[in-house]
C-alpha cells in the first residue's frame, strides 16, 4: 500500500520541478533578465486560450491532483485575484496555490520551497514556485526559498515581479 506522506512528499517535488521552471531570456529593454513564460514554449496551446480558460484549467488540475489522493477538494477556501501592475493597460490575474484545499493532505499543494502561484496575462501565463508574495504599486514583491538566489533554503530571496508592454519581468 502506498503511504500518503511520500506520495505527498513525491507530489510536492513533482510540483515544484514543474512550476519553477522559469527561462532567462535576453530582454529587449536594457539587456535586463526577463522570465520567459513557460506557457509559451510547451504549454504553447495554453497560451492562446483567454485567461478565464486558462484558470479553469489551473483549477481544475488542483482538483484532479487532490480527488488522486481520495480527497475532497474545497472551492470556498480558493482565492483568485486580478490585479493592475503600474502603467501597463492590461491586468494580471493571479491564482495562488496556497489557497487550494484538500482534505488529504496539507503539503499536496505546497512544500518547504513554498507554493505555486500563476501569473496570467491576456498573452503569457507565469507560474512560480513562491514562499509569498505581495502586490506593490508598479510590481509584484516575490518571496523565493534561498536556492533561487544562489543560498540555502533558509535565507530569504526576493524578486520584483513586472509587466512592461504585456511580457513578464523577474528582476
Amino acid at each position: 500500500m502506498l503511504n500518503v506522506r511520500y506520495a505527498s512528499a513525491g507530489f510536492v517535488l513533482m510540483v515544484i520541478a514543474l512550476f519553477v521552471w522559469v527561462v532567462p531570456t535576453e530582454s529587449a529593454k536594457n539587456g535586463a533578465a526577463t522570465a520567459k513564460s513557460v506557457a509559451s514554449d510547451l504549454k504553447g496551446v495554453m497560451s492562446s486560450l483567454p485567461v478565464s480558460k486558462r484558470v479553469e484549467s489551473i483549477i481544475d488540475e488542483g482538483a484532479a491532483a487532490c480527488q488522486g489522493f481520495n480527497g475532497e477538494w474545497d472551492v470556498d477556501a480558493l482565492e483568485i485575484q486580478t490585479m493592475k501592475i503600474g502603467n501597463e493597460a492590461g491586468l494580471i490575474t493571479v491564482v495562488d496555490e496556497a489557497s487550494f484545499s484538500c482534505s488529504a493532505g496539507a503539503s499536496i499543494y505546497c512544500g518547504s520551497g513554498g507554493c505555486a502561484v500563476h501569473f496570467l496575462s491576456d498573452q503569457y501565463t507565469l507560474t512560480m514556485q513562491l514562499q509569498g508574495w505581495e502586490k506593490k504599486p508598479n510590481s509584484i514583491h516575490l518571496g523565493f526559498h534561498g536556492t533561487a538566489c544562489g543560498q540555502v533554503g533558509a535565507v530569504p530571496c526576493y524578486k520584483e515581479l513586472t509587466l512592461v508592454e504585456g511580457l513578464f519581468y523577474v528582476e
